[in-house]
């Protein structure tokens, strides 16, 4: 291995003559792993060299060179494939712990924690040691004696300006998701491709565009029997004939798998130092192992897509034209899974996220949701979402995420935002496909998930009550009474995925205010706050308020 590379043994690398590849991709439109892809980077020295060879490979991969003078790395545009960077040392590596200078050392950077902390993932390119930085999605970075350099060579950049509707671009659209999944049908052969179905718009399509190509495919679902997600996909698969496997989940489950070897062998596997880890799916995948479906050819995907950066977006309070303060506000709001008091923090989490956005002030309305699909990206999605394919990794398993392919994602930046926003134009897609596919009514099809005779609980009634006031006066007066009520209506065994049962349910108690997801409360064991083995707390939230460690320190 080369001096600076940093590579776990354990992961399918091909390094030769000091380049290491891993992944897949095409090249010239021809698929390429392994050897077959270590030659597009071959006698690449210099960062422009780099981003030349780069600008061919399309696909799922990282690569790494130590030139003898100094280091180059680079991402996919999703950061699919984590790569890490000590720049002060000149090395580069798949594991930040293994990079860190004091090793198992537990003092992170304070601000980074704080980040953490409140909202799942460090931002930017750092992570919680200060020494450590990471590559960005679509980034090429060269790691030299004297300096470091940086280029976005597959940038994701919305459209921002034009008309409201451009059929030629959907058009587009369209054609580059019937291209990606050519290319994944060929890449798979005659291999099976195991497909996580929730039944919401992006796994019934990833299953439906795979089944009309004659794939040998397997859907599975995990989650209680009842769930709404469970019921939808067994009708999903039912209308495509499409085999369909379901692994029950409970927060029994979940905690017997927590006290387990393969989680903490998971974790030290995943762990990045910059997000939480994303395990949602691994019980399902070891028992789809043990039963005899995933064979060890398998291919496995799921319906993560681009167009999950366009849909739930924060939109600011001055809807018209925003002005930054509260783009930022929305993001700010949008980001955080505890609430916080510490004005110093709150004022440096500010200034970071103004620092990705367009020049300006006002924005207007669609540079806004512009600049926040860029920030979902390279905040949430890729540290945290595009994560899931870590499990696959762990599993031994190939992956493939066709609805990432980057012509997919080119497409997608290119529909105006009006059609982009809350995936309009991408839900009306996969409705035509699906409907024509199973032989249903487009209209049955764009219902398919919502239950239309089933009485209107309070918790509905809350819930739309609170969605109409959120942005109105009104709603700090009434935030009090709706986490009161939010609380008295969720328990331990409540999650359609069962997956409070992470925690023992003492923890859980004292931790939940009705305000917190599961995912807040990995964020406090993912910094060693708390034990979910152990079941103990340090510096525990105070009525959903957390103490952070950062306390204005330049």
């Amino acid at each position: 291995m080369a001096d600076r590379l940093r590579l776990r043994e354990d992961r399918s690398w091909n390094l030769d003559d000091g380049v290491a590849v891993r992944g897949g991709a095409f090249v010239d439109d021809e698929y390429r792993e392994g050897p077959e892809l270590h030659t597009a980077f071959a006698g690449v020295d210099t960062l422009a060299a780099f981003v030349a060879a780069l600008d061919r490979v399309a696909g799922f991969f990282a690569v790494a060179i130590d030139t003898g003078e100094g280091c180059l790395v680079a991402v996919d545009h999703a950061r699919s494939i984590p790569m890490v960077y000590a720049p002060e040392r000149m090395l580069v590596g798949d594991d930040a712990r293994a990079l860190r200078e004091d090793g198992e050392a537990t003092s992170w950077d304070p601000v980074a924690e704080s980040e953490l902390l409140v909202g799942g993932n460090v931002l930017d390119n750092r992570t919680l040691d200060p020494g450590v930085r990471t590559v960005r999605p679509g980034e090429a970075v060269w790691i030299g004696p004297e300096d470091v350099e940086t280029i976005r060579y597959a940038a994701f950049d919305p459209r921002t300006d034009g008309p409201a509707h451009d059929a030629a671009a959907e058009e587009r659209l369209s054609d580059a998701i019937d291209a990606a999944f050519d290319r994944f049908a060929r890449l798979v052969g005659d291999r099976r491709v195991a497909i996580a179905l929730s039944g919401g718009a992006d796994s019934r399509l990833v299953v439906t565009e795979l089944a009309s190509r004659d794939v040998d495919l397997l859907a599975y679902s995990f989650g209680r029997e009842d769930a709404e997600d469970v019921r939808v996909a067994r009708r999903v698969a039912a209308l495509l004939d499409v085999p369909w496997v379901h692994v029950p989940y409970s927060s029994d489950r979940w905690r017997e798998w927590y006290l387990g070897d393969e989680r903490s062998a998971y974790v030290r596997s995943a762990a990045q130092l910059d997000a939480i880890p994303n395990y949602g799916a691994m019980p399902s995948i070891a028992a789809l192992r043990e039963r005899g479906y995933l064979p060890s050819d398998a291919v496995c995907s799921s319906g993560q897509t681009v167009a999950g950066l366009s849909e739930d977006l924060p939109v600011p309070p001055d809807r018209d034209c925003p002005t930054r303060e509260a783009v930022v506000e929305g993001i700010v709001r949008y980001w955080s899974r505890w609430r916080v008091d510490d004005g110093a923090f709150e004022a440096v989490l500010r200034e970071q996220i103004a620092g990705t956005l367009p020049g300006g002030d006002p924005l207007s309305l669609a540079e806004a949701l512009g600049a926040m699909e860029r920030w979902k990206l390279d905040e949430r999605h890729s540290k945290y979402f595009l994560a899931e394919v870590r499990q696959y990794d762990f599993h031994g398993l190939d992956w493939w995420l066709p609805l990432w392919d980057p012509q997919v994602v080119d497409a997608w930046a290119d529909v105006p935002f009006a059609r982009r926003r809350g995936k309009q134009c991408y839900r009306e897609l996969v409705d035509r496909r699906f409907a024509g596919a199973a032989g249903i009514p487009v209209a049955d099809a764009a219902g398919l998930g919502v239950s239309v005779t089933a009485p209107t609980t309070i918790g509905r009634l809350i819930d739309d009550v609170a969605e109409r006031v959120v942005d109105t006066p009104v709603a700090p007066l009434l935030a009090g009474v709706y986490w009161r009520l939010q609380r008295a209506r969720s328990d331990y065994g409540d999650h359609p995925l069962g997956w409070y049962g992470i925690l023992p349910p003492e923890l859980f108690a004292q931790l939940y205010s009705g305000r917190e997801d599961i995912h807040a409360m990995q964020a406090l064991e993912t910094v060693g706050r708390a034990s979910f083995v152990d079941g103990t707390v340090t510096d525990p939230p105070v009525d959903g308020v957390l103490s952070l460690p950062y306390g204005g320190e330049s």
